[in-house]
């Protein structure tokens, strides 16, 4: 990958990996969206939405294939983990904090967003 520091390469891949939706490939996906937002200080909003979605197609394949609804124990399903599950969450919390912010401050440039908005 060529200037593999920049965080939209890391993006692109994500997408790619999310289109092609398969299991292993949504893993992949929620690895290089992890990294994209990690590389742009949680800032890029694409990335967010997209560890969003990674996380609700997971928890679809979870259902279908692991008999959903967990029932306890076990290696757990699809997405499985505590790390998985909570950074879609936190992605979630961001984005949703991150729209708000642009809804009050729609004139400004989202460059700005982090002077007038904490999140």
């Amino acid at each position: 990958m060529a200037q593999p520091q920049m965080h939209f390469h890391h993006r692109r891949i994500a997408e790619v990996y999310y289109t092609m939706g398969t299991e292993e490939h949504l893993r992949a996906a929620r690895k290089y969206y992890a990294a994209a937002v990690d590389m742009s200080n949680g800032m890029d909003v694409r990335a967010l939405y997209g560890l969003v979605l990674v996380d609700a197609r997971l928890k679809k394949f979870d259902a279908k294939y692991k008999g959903g609804g967990g029932g306890g124990g076990g290696s757990g399903g699809v997405s499985a983990g505590v790390e998985g599950e909570e950074l879609g969450a936190m992605a979630a919390g961001r984005f949703l904090s991150m729209l708000r912010c642009h809804v009050v401050h729609r004139d400004f440039d989202p460059g700005l967003l982090s002077e007038h908005c904490t999140f």
